[in-house]
């Protein structure tokens, strides 16, 4: 069978008017060529924007990584100069004394310490009280007043004293002129003579106490009390037994502090005694308090024994103080007329930096103006 071939037959259809192309068709929007650029423009902008944040963003890091560096490097040198210091030949040797005195047993409690510092503050009022009593049969140029002993007292070399406005006028008896006056300056001589914190050994010159003083306050902020303790009690040790000349003191305290304070209201010269006993008493009470303090220094490792005084015109803390004679119908005042009697906190260092524990072993017996209010 004879297969016929295929015939594609095409039809065209031709329109001559434009009209009906137009018409079958639906016109285009015409394209706006300022929104296309506009549009290109803000894409580049925040392509550039994005670029440059991410520029500043590497450049910050970069700031931060070197500081971070730098604050590396000097951790690394600090430590590295601590190294050393640990490996030197001077801190091994101090570490081996250390060990070798943290074997000595010693144990003294405070309590037993604070007792025999007791016997120190009763033999001042004792002192006070005989001198006192044997210049009562004088008879007093003047009346004195508060105002007026507030204003005979020694204040601390290099400093003003404070203004006695806020002291009263209150009326002192003679016999309370001498013995609390004279408590407060022989409290203040034991403070300097004594019990000075920043002398470490009494054998030892200004500058040398210096050097040795500021060692130990940088041992007491690193290392705990059982370290610091043991240094000073051999440092001390090793410095020998030490005691200043008691009997020239006294000499010089009662000749140039305590008569011309009692001279302030009696006629010493109608005196019919000498004051030899109580210059001997005051060479004693030296002598106490140089071998207490000796003994704390040389003795006690846990803790460390400071005795406290105020100045005239100090500003009180109730919490430390305990104000003598206070009346409850007449509020003292917050300014300390005179110390009558030394305090007692201990201290013990924790190590590393921390702050010191401190302890209040006996407060400090003060007197305000208003002791000498009269009751009503």
């Amino acid at each position: 069978m004879q297969k016929r071939p295929l015939v594609f037959s095409f039809h065209f259809t031709r329109t001559t008017t434009s009209s009906r192309r137009n018409a079958a068709v639906p016109a285009s929007h015409p394209i706006s060529y300022s929104t296309t650029i506009d549009f290109i423009q803000t894409s580049r902008e925040k392509t550039e924007e994005a670029k440059l944040e991410v520029i500043n963003r590497s450049c910050t890091g970069q700031a931060d990584l070197k500081t971070e560096v730098q604050s590396l490097r000097k951790t690394v040198a600090e430590q590295d100069a601590r190294l050393q210091y640990y490996q030197s030949e001077p801190y091994r040797n101090e570490v081996l004394s250390i060990r070798r005195h943290l074997r000595v047993a010693e144990e003294h409690e405070p309590w037993w310490i604070s007792q025999r510092f007791t016997e120190i503050t009763v033999k001042v009022d004792d002192i006070s009280g005989e001198l006192s009593e044997l210049l009562l049969p004088l008879k007093p140029a003047l009346r004195p007043t508060a105002r007026s002993l507030f204003e005979r007292l020694r204040f601390p070399h290099g400093e003003s004293q404070p203004s006695a406005r806020r002291i009263s006028r209150h009326s002192v008896r003679p016999d309370e002129y001498i013995d609390f006056g004279c408590r407060a300056l022989i409290n203040q001589f034991l403070m300097e003579t004594m019990f000075n914190d920043h002398e470490f050994h009494p054998s030892l010159s200004p500058e040398e106490n210096h050097i040795l003083h500021s060692r130990y306050q940088k041992i007491r902020a690193q290392d705990p009390q059982v370290i610091a303790g043991h240094w000073r009690v051999s440092t001390t040790k090793s410095l020998g037994e030490f005691h200043k000349d008691h009997a020239a003191l006294a000499q010089w305290f009662c000749e140039e502090v305590m008569t011309p304070f009692c001279s302030n209201i009696y006629d010493l010269k109608s005196l019919s005694q000498s004051l030899d006993p109580i210059t001997l008493e005051l060479s004693e009470l030296l002598k106490l308090a140089s071998e207490w303090r000796s003994f704390t220094n040389r003795s006690v490792v846990m803790y460390d024994f400071h005795p406290q005084f105020l100045d005239p015109g100090a500003e009180l803390d109730t919490r430390e103080v305990e104000i003598e004679g206070a009346k409850s119908n007449t509020p003292s005042s917050n300014m300390v007329l005179l110390t009558t009697r030394l305090g007692l906190f201990t201290s013990r260092t924790l190590g590393d930096s921390q702050d010191i524990d401190r302890a209040i072993q006996s407060k400090i017996g003060v007197l305000t103006s208003e002791y000498f209010a009269v009751e009503t």
